[in-house]
């Protein structure tokens, strides 16, 4: 599980609601998902994306933040 701070997650929250891009949106939903507790296929079947896709990106935030996030 990741360990996040309120504002970090006050963050995330804001850039779901209203970010324009689809695909931060939904990234920023894996990353609140898993800090709630959910598992990988569980965020997977959610979000309709693969495992290996929400893998990825809990890891890149793990390692750079909201920015890795970004593309």
């Amino acid at each position: 599980m990741i360990q996040i701070n309120e504002l970090d997650k006050i963050s995330l929250q804001n850039i779901q609601r209203t970010d324009k891009m689809h695909c931060i949106r939904q990234r920023c939903q894996m990353i609140l998902l898993k800090i709630e507790g959910y598992s990988y296929y569980e965020i997977c079947k959610m979000v309709g994306c693969s495992e290996a896709s929400v893998n990825i990106w809990v890891c890149r935030y793990a390692k750079t933040g909201i920015e890795g996030l970004y593309t």
